[in-house]
């Protein structure tokens, strides 16, 4: 999708593809001059500018760093579908000396579309990952793209891939979609502990705990701080074992048979790029990625994703070209484009079970890599549940709104409270105990 155009602003916000978590982005770099403001501000608040930065990470983007062209930037703010606002790191790779010096002579946007034909372009790889999907970089539309796989792809041309990648389209394809990996990260217990002690919620019980102890309601005080850390413990421990779980459930690693610089080679499946051609044992295997069927049929046990449990069959591609022409004889079949959704007799996803598979005339079943990593099918399983839409956002907002009740709440029996104190004279209240 193209780029927002604005003019005071020109190419400072991207849409990207329809199938992503994101609505927009706008391109931010880091300033010297802001970020030393940002730490005196942050010394004069007494912690508490950090504070709030770190339940609001766009402020304190906007606080430290200059909105800038989306090539040039440091960090991306990234607003979702949902409503939810983010910052995410942009990160570079396989920019040479030539790509460096090619980006700081170029005075202008339209100079750098114009240079956007050199070659040393496309090797520079630009992307950020925001809930585990990988937006890429677009230097001739200057926009960043959502990487998912093969797409816009006809039947006919992925019959015509069968002979495999180059080492070369290898390392491309891993630039642009890395590794074949559905990797759920278990954060360390002193990592979980920090997120929980800084949530809103628990700040407010801390504040609470020091004034009633300056109000010398220790046993009060302590009996907050006790439950508090009983809550935390719990909440620690059950985050820990879900996200154990999810990773001990979701992981697997396993050999497969690849066609590759025209010979056959065996390779571990986190190697796997889109493009790929992977044969298919008669004994079947666990899927490792999602593929297309070119040749021979499959059965595939799929009740991971749709829950049946009676195997389904899996039949090749229609529109293979006839041996004495690279189409069909009608040429209707070869220009149809590929697509998971329409062609789901012919797809086999990650992390369903190929029973077996048979190929008629002797030959091998043969399948295209089409996604990897959490751009498949189980990958948007995994990433549904780790990033459950709306629902954080709506809890951490709700939770702000509680505090911030309470907060007013507690300030305005505060201020009664010194209004009486003045009033009656009265310099120091002990209640005691009747």
């Amino acid at each position: 999708m193209p780029a927002e155009r604005n003019s005071d602003a020109p190419q400072s916000f991207a849409d990207v593809e329809e199938l992503s978590e994101v609505k927009s982005c706008v391109g931010y770099r880091k300033h010297v001059a802001l970020m030393a403001l940002f730490v005196i501000l942050t010394v004069v608040s007494g912690g508490m500018l950090l504070l709030v930065s770190y339940w609001k990470p766009h402020w304190r983007l906007r606080l430290t760093s200059l909105r800038c062209h989306l090539w040039d930037a440091d960090e991306v703010l990234v607003k979702g579908k949902d409503g939810g606002v983010f910052v995410e790191e942009v990160v570079t790779e396989g920019m040479e000396e030539e790509q460096e010096e090619w980006i700081e002579e170029s005075s202008s946007v339209e100079e750098c579309l114009i240079n956007s034909e050199r070659k040393a372009v496309a090797l520079s790889c630009r992307y950020f990952i925001h809930h585990h999907q990988r937006y890429v970089f677009d230097w001739e539309r200057q926009v960043f793209e959502l990487k998912t796989g093969l797409r816009d792809v006809k039947c006919g041309e992925l019959h015509r891939w069968s002979h495999g990648l180059c080492d070369a389209e290898v390392d491309e394809r891993k630039q642009l979609f890395g590794f074949n990996v559905i990797d759920v990260k278990v954060k360390p217990y002193w990592q979980l502990l920090y997120e929980e002690i800084l949530d809103p919620f628990y700040i407010f019980q801390w504040a609470s705990v020091i004034f009633w102890c300056l109000d010398e309601y220790i046993y009060y005080a302590m009996a907050i701080l006790f439950i508090s850390f009983v809550s935390m413990g719990i909440s620690l421990y059950q985050t820990r074992k879900q996200l154990e779980n999810l990773r001990d459930m979701v992981a697997m690693s396993s050999s497969v048979t690849v066609l590759r610089n025209n010979a056959t080679v065996e390779i571990g499946s986190d190697k796997l790029v889109p493009g790929d051609v992977i044969t298919i044992p008669p004994n079947g295997l666990l899927m490792p990625c999602d593929a297309v069927l070119i040749s021979g049929m499959c059965i595939v046990n799929e009740s991971m994703l749709t829950g049946e449990s009676v195997p389904v069959t899996k039949t090749e591609l229609p529109g293979k070209p006839m041996p004495s022409s690279s189409r069909d004889i009608d040429g209707k079949e070869d220009s149809t484009l590929y697509h998971p959704d329409h062609h789901k007799s012919h797809t086999l996803f990650c992390g369903t079970q190929v029973i077996q598979s048979r190929f008629y005339e002797g030959g091998r079943v043969v399948a295209i890599v089409t996604k990897t990593g959490f751009s498949t099918a189980k990958g948007s399983l995994v990433r549904s549940i780790l990033f459950s839409k709306s629902i954080g956002f709506k809890f951490f907002r709700d939770a702000l709104r509680f505090i911030g009740v309470l907060c007013v709440l507690a300030a305005g029996g505060f201020i009664y409270s010194c209004i009486q104190s003045v009033k009656y004279h009265v310099r120091h209240v002990l209640l005691q105990q009747q």
